[in-house]
């Protein structure tokens, strides 16, 4: 099994097209078998422990993307 963290901002989702694709990659992921998905919001005060996931996926381009890129 493999566990996957798509996360985004709400800066993101207020993005129409950007907003379509993480919904159709959300969508095609969990069409998969052996893989589960967390839809994660970032906030800049949200600690996400990334050690518990096979892969984590940035969805956007922002200041609070970006810090949470660096932790």
């Amino acid at each position: 099994m493999l566990k996957v963290a798509l996360l985004s901002t709400e800066n993101s989702r207020s993005t129409k097209d950007l907003d379509k694709m993480i919904n159709h990659l959300a969508s095609v992921l969990k069409d998969l078998d052996g893989v589960v998905i967390d839809e994660i919001d970032l906030k800049s005060d949200l600690r996400l422990d990334s050690a518990k996931y096979n892969y984590v996926v940035f969805c956007g381009y922002d200041h609070v993307t970006l810090a949470h890129i660096h932790l």
